[in-house]
């Protein structure tokens, strides 16, 4: 078994840890025009249909495929509104994605010292 964080902060940045590797991998596969081709709007939709697929199986019970674990809908939630924040600031667009970079590095997310650590 894991061991538990022993901060809040600790506990954030393992959720985050998580979720960033799902979004680099996902993006290796899919490629950077998914996202922006339709926008903050096709966001939403998949926003929407992981919260039914999360009350789906959660709420109302429903058996979840092999394929798909219990945190899946959640990490892909904290994904997709990363990615509606790049959109709005205009980081991501049709025409323009940063670079998938292997190997980079990560940030050290300690509060006030928001820096690059390999």
């Amino acid at each position: 078994m894991e061991t538990p964080p022993y901060t809040f902060e600790e506990m954030i940045d393992r959720c985050y840890a998580d979720a960033r590797a799902v979004a680099l991998s996902r993006q290796e596969k899919y490629g950077p025009n998914n996202i922006p081709k339709f926008g903050v709007k096709g966001i939403l939709v998949r926003i929407y249909d992981k919260i039914e697929r999360a009350v789906f199986f959660w709420w109302e019970g429903a058996p979840k495929p092999e394929d798909e674990g219990d945190e899946d809908p959640f990490i892909d939630l904290i994904n997709y509104s990363i990615f509606c924040l790049c959109l709005m600031r205009g980081w991501w667009t049709k025409s323009h994605c940063p670079p998938l970079e292997k190997n980079a590095p990560v940030f050290d997310l300690e509060p006030g010292n928001l820096q690059y650590v390999k």
